[in-house]
């Protein structure tokens, strides 16, 4: 079976946060990313094994699943447009990437958790397959 892959091109999600979607399309923030592959799925989303023996004595598996923000947005964002702040000493600064996205100040938590959710919707959701 030879499939038409969805990894060939990069995508945009336009954020929400602090009324992002209503504003002029000029303006709008934008996330550029990469799609998701396996290789970065295993990255992004490790699982842990790990074997203790239960109440009735037998040997049972648990999975321990370690979640990391700023590890999902590194492996997924290749640009961010439109987003900036004025620092303290009144110097505009361009956020372009996920390392000045995580500098930013406190009101960027929860544009980071809004893309977080989106990816993480991404990574754990199975494509719809055609029967």
């Amino acid at each position: 079976m030879i499939l038409q892959p969805s990894i060939t091109k990069s995508r945009i999600f336009i954020p929400e946060w602090m009324e992002n979607k209503d504003a002029n399309t000029d303006d709008q923030i934008r996330i550029h990313y990469r799609p998701v592959t396996v290789k970065i799925k295993e990255r992004i989303f490790p699982r842990e094994f790990t074997f203790g023996k239960g109440a009735d004595g037998e040997m049972t598996p648990s999975m321990a699943i370690k979640i990391d923000r700023k590890k999902y947005l590194d492996e997924l964002v290749t640009k961010i447009e439109n987003l900036g702040y004025i620092s303290e000493d009144g110097i505009e600064i361009k956020v372009t990437s996920v390392a000045q996205l995580f500098e930013g100040p406190v009101e960027f938590d929860a544009l980071i958790d809004e893309i977080y959710a989106f990816f993480s919707e991404l990574v754990t959701s199975r494509i719809n397959e055609k029967n």
